[in-house]
Order: structure tokens, then C-alpha cells, then sequence
């Protein structure tokens, strides 16, 4: 029974361990999509930006 017991908690931690990898590996994931949105975020900004200042140029 205690052999039974050790079995089932040592296959219970090596399933925690695994979900704690599969987290850290989505996280991971998650931080270099939001780096990229952000980065084309500045992007369209810059954008913007020059492309208003050019209209106001013009119209002056």
C-alpha cells in the first residue's frame, strides 16, 4: 500500500512538473508576442507621426 502511495505521488509531482514546464514555456511565448506587438506598435506610431507632420508641412 505505501509503495502504491509513493508510486501515485511520485507520478502526481512528475505531472506538476511537466504542467510547470508547459506554463514557463507558454509564458515565454507570451512575453516575445507582446515584445513584437509592441515593437509594431512603436512602429505605426513613428508612422503616424512623420505622416502627420508631413500633412501639417504641406498645409502650411
Amino acid at each position: 500500500m505505501s509503495e502504491r502511495i509513493d508510486a501515485l505521488r511520485t507520478e502526481m509531482n512528475e505531472r506538476i512538473d511537466q504542467t510547470n514546464g508547459r506554463i514557463d514555456e507558454l509564458g515565454k511565448q507570451l512575453d516575445s508576442r507582446y515584445a513584437r506587438l509592441m515593437a509594431t506598435l512603436i512602429t505605426c506610431t513613428g508612422i503616424l507621426v512623420a505622416s502627420l507632420g508631413t500633412a501639417v508641412a504641406v498645409l502650411k
